[in-house]
């Protein structure tokens, strides 16, 4: 295993911690969202102190960015059933759109978009 691999799957196990203590205590998404990207700047800035690596930071930040989204997606309780799916796929893009925006507003301003 290479210090790249070391690196990212240690990430990823710490965020997929973080999610399941979110679903555990029912935190507010903003709360998980921001410690989500607590850990991802935490490993960004060790990665940046230790040059020597050669890991390249923009890459592994981008990794561990869509793992922690798509964890969040893939659990979101709002999904409709199968049932309900039938005949509604347009309006399924559309809120998969939406999340994924929400996702990414939350992680770069800290608030819920108006």
């Amino acid at each position: 295993m290479n210090f790249t691999d070391a690196i990212e799957g240690t990430g990823r196990s710490i965020l997929e911690r973080l999610y399941r203590g979110y679903l555990d205590t029912r935190q507010d998404d903003s709360e998980f969202i921001g410690n989500v990207k607590t850990v991802i700047e935490g490993i960004a800035a060790f990665i940046q102190a230790h040059a020597e690596l050669m890991i390249q930071r923009d890459v592994m930040v981008k990794v561990l960015y869509n793992h922690a989204r798509q964890l969040w997606l893939e659990g979101d309780e709002t999904k409709p059933s199968k049932e309900e799916k039938d005949g509604e796929a347009s309006h399924d893009s559309e809120t998969a759109a939406y999340r994924r925006y929400y996702f990414d507003y939350i992680y770069q301003h800290g608030v819920y978009p108006r």
